[in-house]
């Protein structure tokens, strides 16, 4: 979609994404503020003037006449003809008059160098940078920045990147971004180091007009992307990182981030156990989860995942048994070890198959699986090779074949891999054994990725990029029936009004639940001693005692809650015991509290099942063991909502107290698919008190023998702050 001003030609305004293609795939660039003094503007113009971009790059500087035997202009207004792209090198004073008359020229997109924004933590920083995003709002222009590099798109030969003059970006399948200038650079640097083709690299910077996001989706849709790479401080926006992880599942392009702070908890004091458990770090946790999104632990652990997902993922399949043919025999161990750890196998040869590549090889070969066959073997046996790797290949015992060689291979060798991946339709993976030791030559790296071939420098990068095969094809296996997507349509709820206190404690929160299909056990609140005495009759035996004290969420903290009472001297007692309590809290009024007198409910097991909205952000659903024990034994797992029945299913594989409800070493077996029911009816509530809602729990779900339910005995709803 052709975009003017960030109006498409329906008349609609465009979005984030499709005003991007003015800034990667302009026809002409103007460099403002052009000057031979200014490292920034010289890497960028002798980067501009080196790269193969075919249109006018034209330089502006009103105090010069030429820069680096190019014509200089004095303002935008006097260049020749009109500009896509603005190239700001400017101090950060003067961005927005240029960037008008930028504008002025033609310009739909620019990239803001300069410093001084908000990350100066200046008062007049800030005013630019609003003042910055106003301007991009207002024009429609697409703004990368300020205090950034720039962006590359290597496919057409553009880069508009202020860093250190480095060898053309190769172009190739993996789109980089990262917010900081300096870490773009080094991601650049790294998979230059692996051999690694780029198609697009973005230094963000603070993000003031487009964000993380808006890149993501732009690469999505890109041919020339099969996988992404980002180095990410924050989100601006998390329900859009949300959808751009659906987004990727649906596109099957794999996102890897290194997502740095990550040790930095949620700045707000939590009410329910989940709300305390959740930081920025788990919650980030759960959506990478959620959506196949790899979280990488470095730049390099990055890139290497990037190698093995380089070609995409449509239609793969996991790569687990495994024949190795090697150079060097000590090599060959340590990829086994290495394929071992993460899941696959290297299965010895059967009798048959032995036999048959016998013939192929010297006789003082050991024809085993790993095989290793070096060049003083393939230079007595000319030919076998590439037919040993073959019947690797076609043997079904084996998914796949890893080729280990110690020197470059030549043409002829990379071609012959790139054959008999082509045949058989299994993955051949070339790898060295240091990464100083190249696996083959320029011309032989291109010839193995316009066949598929997966390579890597080294033997722990090729057990980095297999790993992230293998995990994002076994994701994309189960993810149709664990997206929000797939799930059965369900009636649209109310919308539930705002309650008139911010805490909803136990016995008004399970009501509100029970409403979406969570049940409780059977209950009375009284006021009195005898009251309570009659109720525990009418219950029956054992009962448990609470006290009810506005604003207290924890009981069980405070002495408030007494558990099985087994007759009415236990519970007179107990009522003692707890109203003592409740006369020395603050503001305690003993006799004038109320009490809740509930039937007592033995289960299977405990569960804890909470939502934490993150301050008005994505609500994340936490699921694990419960009772007193949540916070200390953690066994939890998290998704972010909306999830399946399915999902929800998923959730409880996950955990430890899922295995005891299933009835471990011969146990009952508890309600599970009634404990399934419940979550979602809590989700559900979720979802229509979602104009309001900062938290929800009920810690614990009791789960009954299987066919016998479950109960939710204690809850608390907080509502967030207008």
């Amino acid at each position: 979609m052709t975009t003017v001003n960030g109006i498409s030609q329906t008349g609609t305004p465009a979005s984030p994404a499709d005003r991007l293609a003015s800034l990667f795939h302009p026809r002409s660039i103007a460099v403002i503020g052009a000057s031979e003094r200014t490292p920034y503007a010289v890497n960028a113009i002798r980067r501009m003037q080196a790269m193969p971009f075919p249109g006018p790059v034209y330089m502006v500087n009103p105090n010069r006449t030429e820069i680096f035997g190019a014509k200089c202009y004095r303002s935008a207004a006097d260049l020749p003809d009109r500009i896509d792209l603005a190239f700001l090198v400017v101090p950060a004073s003067r961005v927005l008059r240029a960037l008008s008359e930028a504008a002025q020229a033609g310009a739909t997109a620019a990239v803001v160098v300069a410093n001084g924004f908000a990350e100066s933590r200046e008062p007049a920083g800030k005013e630019r940078q609003r003042a910055l995003a106003e301007f991009a709002a207002r024009t429609g222009m697409a703004i990368c920045g300020p205090s950034c590099l720039g962006v590359i798109s290597a496919h057409d030969g553009i880069e508009a990147f202020a860093g250190t003059q480095m060898a053309p970006t190769r172009p190739g399948s993996v789109a980089v971004l990262a917010q900081s200038g300096a870490l773009s650079h080094a991601c650049m640097s790294e998979a230059n180091a692996r051999g690694l083709g780029l198609s697009y690299v973005v230094s963000s910077g603070n993000e003031a007009c487009l964000e993380a996001c808006d890149y993501f989706e732009y690469f999505l849709r890109d041919d020339n992307t099969k996988a992404i790479c980002a180095v990410v401080e924050s989100f601006k926006d998390d329900e859009r990182l949300v959808e751009i992880g659906r987004q990727s599942v649906l596109a099957r392009k794999p996102i890897i981030v290194l997502k740095l702070g990550r040790s930095t908890a949620a700045a707000r004091m939590a009410v329910s156990h989940t709300g305390a458990m959740a930081g920025s770090g788990t919650f980030y946790d759960a959506i990478f989860r959620q959506y196949g999104i790899a979280a990488a632990h470095d730049i390099g652990d990055m890139l290497d995942r990037a190698a093995g997902l380089r070609y995409g993922a449509v239609g793969g399949a996991p790569v687990k048994r495994l024949g190795i043919v090697s150079g060097s025999g000590g090599a060959a161990g340590i990829m086994s070890d290495l394929v071992t750890e993460i899941g696959a196998d290297v299965p010895a040869l059967s009798e048959e198959f032995r036999q048959r590549i016998a013939g192929s090889v010297p006789g003082n070969i050991t024809v085993q699986n790993p095989l290793e066959f070096g060049r003083q073997a393939q230079g007595d046996a000319p030919g076998a090779w590439a037919g040993i790797i073959e019947a690797f290949v076609s043997e079904a015992a084996y998914d796949g074949v890893v080729v280990i060689d110690a020197l470059p291979l030549d043409a002829e060798r990379t071609a012959q891999l790139g054959e008999v991946q082509r045949r058989h339709g299994k993955p051949v993976l070339l790898t060295g054994i240091v990464q100083d030791m190249p696996v083959c030559d320029p011309d032989g790296e291109e010839t193995l990725k316009k066949q598929g071939v997966l390579f890597f420098r080294d033997l722990a990068a090729a057990q980095t990029g297999l790993r992230a095969w293998n995990s994002y094809v076994e994701y994309l296996a189960g993810a149709a029936t664990l997206l929000p997507g797939a799930a059965a349509a369900r009636p649209e709820r109310p919308r539930l009004p705002r309650p008139s206190r911010g805490l909803l404690p136990d016995v008004e929160a399970r009501a509100l639940l029970r409403e979406f299909g969570v049940p409780s056990p059977a209950e009375s609140i009284v006021t009195d001693r005898t009251d309570a005495v009659d109720a525990a009759g009418r219950l029956g035996y054992p009962v448990v005692l609470k006290g009810l004290v506005p604003g207290v969420a924890h009981r069980s903290d405070l002495g408030l809650v007494r558990p099985g009472l087994r007759d009415a001297d236990e519970l007179r007692d107990a009522w003692l015991s707890v109203a003592d309590r409740i006369s020395r809290l603050p503001g305690g009024t003993g006799t004038a509290a109320r009490y809740l007198v509930q039937r007592q409910v033995h289960g299977i097991a405990e569960v804890v099942v909470g939502v934490d909205t993150r301050s008005g952000g994505v609500p994340m659903l936490t699921v694990g063991g419960g009772g007193l024990l949540v916070e200390l034994v953690r066994d939890v797992t998290r998704r972010v909502l909306p999830v399946s029945r399915a999902e929800v299913s998923a959730m409880l594989d996950e955990v430890h107290v899922g295995r005891l409800i299933g009835g471990y070493r011969g146990g009952t077996p508890g309600d599970r698919d009634a404990l399934v029911d419940a979550i979602t009816g809590i989700t559900e509530f979720c979802e229509s008190a979602s104009g309001w809602l900062g938290e929800v729990e009920v810690n614990p779900f009791i789960v009954l023998p299987h066919g016998s339910g479950v109960c939710a005995v204690d809850a608390l709803i907080v509502a967030r702050e207008e």
